[in-house]
């Protein structure tokens, strides 16, 4: 596992077979909104993601509770690993993701 981390930014790499997944996040955007508000429950679910293929890293990009997220992976051999053709291997990490902790 790999850390990359400043005071707004951070970058978690985790080596796995012939691949690397990486966790970055940012405070580039926050939001406040309270409880009370009609909004309140739209804004603490999770919106539709697109999962995107570019230059053999398959990644999506997505925003919780005023952060915004890239999840990705990188293949040795992009061009027949399906981790990084097809979508289903990074999906099903997105929907385990568990977000805890945090502090301003």
């Amino acid at each position: 596992m790999g850390v990359v981390a400043d005071k707004n930014f951070y970058t978690i790499s985790f080596f796995i077979d012939q691949a690397i997944v990486m966790v970055s996040g940012d405070r580039t955007f926050q939001e406040t909104i309270s409880t009370s508000d009609a909004n309140f429950q739209k804004v603490i679910k999770p919106s539709s993601v697109e999962f995107i293929e570019d230059e053999g890293i398959m990644s999506v990009d997505f925003n919780r509770h005023g952060v915004n997220y890239n999840l990705s992976i990188e293949c040795d051999d992009y061009k027949t690993d399906k981790r990084c053709k097809e979508e289903d291997f990074l999906r099903n990490l997105y929907n385990r993701l568990v977000m805890i902790g945090g502090k301003k």
